[in-house]
């Protein structure tokens, strides 16, 4: 009695375990296959990452046509081989030959040119679940949210390949320092690490010395623990600019952080790069200094490296390159200027310039005569005289000692002998 409870019990468990299995499936693309005259045996394979396993596909109705074999995923033979043997004319032998594969797929069979007439078998690639550790101190990105590293050789792999786990997170303290509320990094995560990040409960605050518990299970794999230490290492990305000064002189400067951070800086040539570098400590009063070397047709390349604190390790290092080749001085140290000097002069007389053409323009303007009565100097027939148009409308003639005025209305004679005569005369004696 005992022993069929117990049995009862155990299919239970397996029953619930497959139908777990089978919602997982759900995350593979898959055509829309239906029940046909195609069988495959088994239809559910469970296998270990190092081992051989047979399937058989039988065509009931073979209407001399083949049958065509595939995978539901692109996998490598490196990982996963896949071999097919025709053994009589309805039904072939498939072997699937696992090297260190671990994953979700579905195997295919169906009649050649006809897909949708075949069937598929759903294997399971499993392994034990290893153990977790983390791959590197926790990092703190802007201050803003700090994100670590698990390396889980198998376990990230069967995620990568198909498995939905389930993670659970427990952090070893009375007042939280994080977040409840987590993220996994599936894009970040690769088939050795999975990444988590997390913010924190106050913001910009990461205290030292916080443990959280890591729980992952996954179905066929079990479930792995892991315990770690959340002490955080501060990622800071340097921001410097370096310049060509003199022509044995870089001008460094770095723009400082918030809150401040210990910078260090190297300078090596191109050519001659090294492991062994010698780093020099950047003064926090003195951001801005001049570095003297010689830099005549030379390539440097200029490193810096931060740490927010002295028990932190140093982040990555930033470099820029400095060139300064004849080319490169040419066009940085003469057309550069010479077009800015040019600019800058242009932008001046330009604006003088037309600030002349209308004074100019202006000044013609106003010396033209505006009245009609004005004095306008007539040259006569004969060059030794001149008329002139005084204001009140007269016309004066001058020439010959002889001077005639004439109303502007009056008509003169169109005699010849009058054409010279005065409305009245003088003579000087």
């Amino acid at each position: 009695m005992i022993s069929m409870e117990l049995n009862f019990h155990f299919f239970l468990i397996i029953l619930f375990i497959l139908i777990r299995i089978k919602l997982t499936y759900g995350q593979v693309i898959q055509p829309n296959f239906r029940s046909s005259d195609v069988e495959l045996i088994p239809n559910l394979m469970v296998m270990n990452s190092t081992s051989r396993v047979h399937f058989f596909c039988t065509n009931h109705h073979p209407e001399n046509l083949s049958l065509i074999v595939s995978l539901s995923r692109n996998i490598s033979d490196k990982f996963l081989k896949l071999s097919t043997k025709q053994l009589n004319k309805t039904t072939m032998r498939i072997t699937i030959h696992s090297k260190r594969y671990i994953g979700i797929f579905y195997l295919f069979c169906h009649v050649k040119t006809k897909e949708q007439r075949g069937t598929r078998a759903d294997v399971i690639v499993k392994a034990d679940a290893g153990l977790l550790r983390l791959a590197q101190r926790c990092r703190v990105y802007e201050r803003k949210y700090i994100k670590c590293n698990i390396r889980a050789s198998t376990l990230a792999r069967a995620i990568k390949n198909g498995f939905s786990p389930e993670i659970e997170f427990t952090e070893m303290t009375n007042l939280r320092s994080y977040k409840e509320q987590y993220e996994f990094l599936k894009n970040e995560s690769t088939n050795d690490y999975l990444v988590f990040r997390w913010e924190p409960t106050v913001n910009g605050q990461f205290p030292n010395d916080v443990k959280m518990n890591i729980k992952i299970t996954l179905p066929f794999f079990g479930t792995s623990q892991y315990r770690f230490d959340m002490t955080p290492m501060f990622v800071i990305k340097p921001n410097f600019t370096v310049q060509i000064l003199l022509r044995n002189k870089l001008h460094f400067q770095l723009i400082p952080n918030s809150p401040p951070a210990i910078c260090q800086r190297h300078v090596q040539l191109k050519s001659n790069l090294t492991m062994n570098r010698t780093w020099i400590m950047i003064e926090a009063s003195r951001p801005r200094f001049n570095i003297e070397k010689p830099l005549f047709n030379t390539i440097y390349q200029v490193c810096v490296r931060c740490r927010q604190t002295t028990n932190d390790s140093y982040s990555p290092e930033e470099c820029q390159e400095i060139n300064s080749t004849l080319k490169s001085n040419i066009w940085k140290n003469v057309i550069i200027p010479l077009v800015s000097i040019l600019t800058i002069i242009l932008l001046i007389i330009i604006p003088i310039r037309i600030y002349i053409w209308f004074s100019q323009r202006k000044q013609k303007e106003e010396s033209k005569p505006d009245e009609p009565g004005s004095e306008t100097l007539i040259p006569n027939e004969n060059v030794e005289r001149y008329s002139v148009m005084p204001e009140d409308g007269v016309r004066a003639i001058f020439g010959d000692y002889e001077s005639s005025f004439i109303a502007e209305n009056e008509s003169p004679s169109p005699s010849p002998s009058e054409k010279y005569q005065p409305a009245f005369s003088t003579s000087f004696t």
